[in-house]
């Protein structure tokens, strides 16, 4: 554990910024499990606006968001 101030600071932080990505990636996960059961068109809407939003804050990188679409989209279709 930190004794210095500013390290407990930064490790609050930290937890704290954990936290946010943790429960948007879970919720991108969850969508999109959602979608592969569901192969409906309303709830692939709702995972491409789910990843969208995490790229648009820096939680996923473009690459990532582009193959989740392209394997969603993939299975939706078949």
């Amino acid at each position: 554990m930190a004794n210095i101030k500013s390290n407990l600071k930064r490790n609050k932080q930290n937890r704290a910024r954990h936290t946010v990505v943790h429960s948007q990636t879970s919720a991108v996960k969850t969508q999109i499990k959602k979608t592969q059961a569901s192969k409906s068109q309303k709830d692939l809407s709702l995972a491409y606006k789910k990843i969208d939003s995490a790229l648009a804050k820096g939680i996923i990188k473009q690459n990532k968001a582009d193959r989740l679409k392209s394997r969603l989209a993939l299975n939706v279709a078949r």
